[in-house]
């Protein structure tokens, strides 16, 4: 049982271990890890705002369950905010509103429905980054 065990685990170990390489040899150097809904496509942007507004939310039993458009939002809209952290206090900040946002990225996603959101999204901070300095 016990060398069972210890076989499971070293087999774990080894798998993980193998996995995570792959994965690293997978980023060249030049290249950025992005995480989330951030991956998907334009088109899946489009699509989820077509069916609901950016901010959409069901309410039921005392529960909120968020829309795709809704979820997508959030992940531009933390991007957005973790450029403006980046950024120094007051100078280099984008202030533009959460539907504003999102019909921008919606406008780039409409031209390119094969990019990924997050690649609309970096052009829409270097627009704006751009028109603030």
């Amino acid at each position: 049982m016990k060398q069972t065990l210890i076989a499971t685990v070293t087999l774990g170990l080894v798998v993980g271990a193998i996995a995570c390489d792959v994965y690293a040899q997978t980023v060249g150097p030049d290249q950025q890890v992005v995480t989330g809904i951030g991956n998907d496509s334009c088109a899946s942007y489009v699509l989820a705002l077509a069916e609901d507004r950016p901010t959409a939310a069901i309410e039921m039993e005392g529960k909120t369950y968020y829309t795709a458009a809704n979820a997508y939002t959030q992940w531009i809209n933390g991007f957005v905010t973790a450029t403006n952290l980046a950024s120094k206090p007051g100078r280099g900040q984008i202030l533009v509103d959460v539907n504003g946002i999102a019909l921008w990225i919606k406008n780039f996603c409409d031209a390119n429905p094969s990019e990924r959101i997050v690649n609309g999204v970096v052009a829409f901070v270097r627009a704006h980054k751009a028109k603030i300095k």
